[in-house]
């Protein structure tokens, strides 16, 4: 809602923006159009104006501003967008009273669609034909609009990709403007939530003991098989990490798992119970990887915060075996992502980029989740949000409780559990 929206127009930027999202992913959006051209977000003090009617605060959801029948707003819409016009800051309106009006306007909103998750404020668009003006504009870039108990996000750049030759006059844009805009916006869509899922999805120690106890009794063999899975997941994060910093070695869990896998059964240890392991057998077992349970909470957690976001994996593991895990453990991902598309392994930053790129998206609007602090610390040097959820057995020795930036510590949030994530996202 708001002035320099043409209304029925598809090629306005709410429209592009809409198709965008529907098409990038697969969100199920319904569009309404508020338009008060010409209208200021206040009232004008000068009651004798005749070009400017009462603002959009005290005409609250007219969408004819000339017509005193007020509108009868309806459904329960998730997202308000508010685009924002010059009109005020040209009949002299103040960035600071700009600001109050705007947040009575807000609260009103959120008074009149409870449903509202969250408030998008485009500022009044540059204006090229005039280069000292933007006030408004830039008072609400530098200090971005907070209330409290709403959620608010000022899309500050959205026009940073617009240019004079997208607009009809240096400030009203041309098709090829509200696609820039539109662009823009679609970015700045619903988050994106991405897991690790190695320890922090599944239990990966308790699904490969398990297998291995089976394969040992099968061939009357008896060993610390706690022991033997501990030092397979050692040998993938000492290559993974390697890698990582630079180093040689392949890119496909699989081949690793099985290179680590033929060592280990060729150690005295383990010698014994290797030798009675065929080719076909062995094939299997490195399949196991493929075959992890999930936490308690892990699947009714993922199908409750998919109905919020999107949810998608950020893991070393090689598609394939993600593909085949989800299958196995009932993990609805929306789409996997895997280090071995972005030519390392995390904490490589290329690993968080590759991710982000691929969603058209900002770093801000991707939340990281794993139980290893070292996993949010590389996604938070990318600027990603950063969720902790801590598993039994998965933390690095020496590090020390996790705690949220809110309790002195280093990430965003700490759960208890994915279905607790859903309860908040959900508010």
């Amino acid at each position: 809602m708001g002035d320099s929206i043409p209304r029925g127009v598809l090629d306005a930027f709410p429209s592009q923006a809409l198709s965008m999202l529907r098409e990038r992913y697969s969100y199920d959006l319904f569009l309404d159009v508020a338009a008060y051209p010409g209208i200021l977000l206040g009232s004008c003090e000068d009651d004798s104006a005749t070009s400017s009617p009462p603002g959009m605060v005290d005409r609250f959801f007219h969408s004819n501003p000339w017509d005193m029948t007020a509108g009868s707003p309806s459904g329960n819409p998730k997202f308000i967008c508010i685009a924002l016009g010059t009109n005020d800051e040209a009949n002299d309106v103040s960035p600071d009273a700009f600001r109050t009006t705007l947040e009575q306007f807000i609260r009103r909103l959120s008074t009149t669609f409870r449903s509202v998750k969250a408030f998008y404020v485009i500022p009044p668009f540059r204006d090229f034909s005039e280069p000292d003006a933007g006030a408004i504009h830039k008072h609400l870039v530098a200090r971005p609009l907070t209330i409290a108990d709403l959620d608010i996000r000022t899309c500050v750049d959205i026009d940073s990709e617009m240019a004079v030759e997208h607009t009809v006059d240096g400030l009203h844009p041309t098709v090829s403007g509200h696609t820039c805009l539109a662009e823009n916006l679609a970015r700045k869509g619903p988050p994106i939530v991405l897991f690790d899922v190695f320890g922090t999805v599944v239990d990966w120690r308790g699904s490969v003991i398990r297998e291995l106890e089976l394969l040992g009794k099968l061939h009357g063999f008896d060993g610390d098989w706690n022991e033997f899975a501990t030092t397979w997941r050692r040998g993938y994060l000492e290559n993974t990490r390697r890698i990582a910093q630079g180093g040689a070695g392949s890119l496909n869990v699989d081949t690793m798992h099985r290179e680590i896998l033929e060592n280990i059964l060729e150690t005295p240890q383990w010698k014994a119970f290797g030798d009675k392991l065929t080719t076909p057998a062995r094939d299997n077992l490195n399949l196991v990887w493929h075959r992890l349970d999930g936490w308690p909470d892990s699947t009714p957690g993922l199908y409750a915060l998919k109905k919020e976001v999107v949810v998608a994996t950020l893991s070393n593991g090689n598609v394939r075996l993600l593909i085949d895990m989800a299958k196995h453990a009932d993990l609805p991902w929306d789409t996997v992502f895997s280090s071995e598309l972005f030519g390392s392994f995390k904490p490589d930053p290329k690993g968080y980029l590759g991710g982000i790129k691929h969603l058209s998206l900002e770093p801000h609007n991707c939340a990281m989740v794993a139980a290893h602090v070292y996993d949010l610390q590389a996604a938070a040097t990318v600027g990603m949000r950063t969720v902790y959820i801590p598993r039994a057995g998965e933390e690095s020795p020496g590090v020390d409780e996790v705690k949220a930036k809110a309790e002195g510590g280093d990430v965003d949030l700490v759960v208890k559990s994915f279905t607790e994530l859903a309860d908040l996202l959900g508010q």
